[in-house]
């Protein structure tokens, strides 16, 4: 629905304006790898708040039911590149660099559906 698309790219525009803004990255990464948050989900927390939406228990249970596979799928995608870039595993670095890019490409696309999926709960 129109309502949704709007919101959609609202959220997107939203988030990446947030995100890099200077120490945002670095933050909403450190709450993730350390506390088990999901970046998206903090951002649309963030746009909810400021457009005056209640964040409530009803809105984080669906919010949690909404995006629980994904969350595992992206963080899997962000798990491996971590892994190779920690330990190539005897494959050419550049062979490797360029796999990495495309799995961060792949996590990023994965956020953006994540955050078009949430959307849809801003109305």
């Amino acid at each position: 629905s129109q309502p949704s698309l709007e919101a959609a790219r609202f959220l997107w525009d939203y988030a990446t304006a947030s995100y890099s803004r200077p120490g945002v990255a670095e933050s909403c990464l450190w709450f993730q790898n350390h506390c088990g948050g999901d970046v998206p989900i903090i951002l649309f927390i963030s746009w909810c708040s400021i457009r005056g939406l209640l964040v409530g228990h009803q809105l984080l249970a669906q919010v949690e039911q909404m995006v629980s596979a994904d969350t595992g799928m992206r963080r899997s995608l962000a798990w491996l590149a971590a892994e190779l870039k920690k330990d190539s595993k005897g494959i050419v670095q550049e062979t490797v660099f360029a796999f990495r890019e495309k799995l961060k490409a792949l996590e990023l696309e994965a956020e953006h559906l994540e955050l078009n999926a949430l959307a849809t709960l801003s109305y």
